[in-house]
């Protein structure tokens, strides 16, 4: 997956912490220091929410979306 630029990502977001992991790809970490997902930027300003599913023993993608808040909403309310 090619991204051009780099999105300005907010340090902080809705009590949730967005830690870069790569150019392309931010960890998802709640304010008590648990991992909920990751965000990964995708080609036309999209963001790919993906979630750790330890049955599966790989992440899997919870939706596309088009702002990073839909994106951390929708890891939040993945649980």
């Amino acid at each position: 997956m090619l991204v051009t630029e780099r999105p300005a990502v907010p340090a902080r977001l809705r009590g949730y912490d967005l830690r870069s992991v790569a150019s392309d790809l931010w960890r998802v970490v709640r304010s008590d220091g648990r991992v909920v997902g990751h965000l990964a930027a995708c080609a036309g300003g999209t963001f790919e929410a993906r979630r750790f599913h330890a049955g599966r023993g790989r992440f899997v993608t919870v939706g596309t979306f088009c702002r990073i808040e839909e994106a951390v909403e929708a890891l939040h309310h993945s649980a």
